[in-house]
């Protein structure tokens, strides 16, 4: 699948696309078909390095995960073998725990996903 890759530390001019292999999902995780992913302000301090401290845990000299984002919503693909509270075909939202939501897939942890509630009218739900 194509994803949105950054291989350096630096800013939206270091991404590029490039080839990956779907991700593979663990016993409590979900396989989610990205529709759509947030940006929010940690996914671009990551994406610069900064702050200097914070790299021991996303990278020293590069990213460890080269897909930016982390919010998502989509659609269940996959569900591991530990999963109950999900089924293949599920609308949900969540968080991309291993795996970033800049990607056509993602991998979520099934506690920090939830489903989505369809609106029925403009208002607020």
């Amino acid at each position: 699948m194509k994803a949105m890759i950054q291989d350096t530390y630096g800013s939206a001019a270091v991404l590029h696309t490039r080839d990956i292999d779907k991700p593979a999902i663990a016993d409590h995780e979900v396989l989610v078909r990205v529709r759509a992913a947030g940006v929010n302000p940690a996914d671009w301090a990551i994406m610069s390095g900064l702050p200097y401290i914070a790299r021991p845990v996303y990278g020293l000299r590069r990213p460890k995960q080269p897909v930016r984002g982390t919010d998502l919503s989509g659609t269940v693909e996959a569900v591991g073998p530990g999963v109950t509270r999900f089924r293949v075909g599920d609308e949900v939202f969540g968080w991309g725990a291993r795996t970033s939501a800049r990607a056509p897939s993602a991998t979520t942890s099934s506690s920090t996903t939830s489903r989505t509630t369809r609106c029925q009218s403009s208002a607020v739900c």
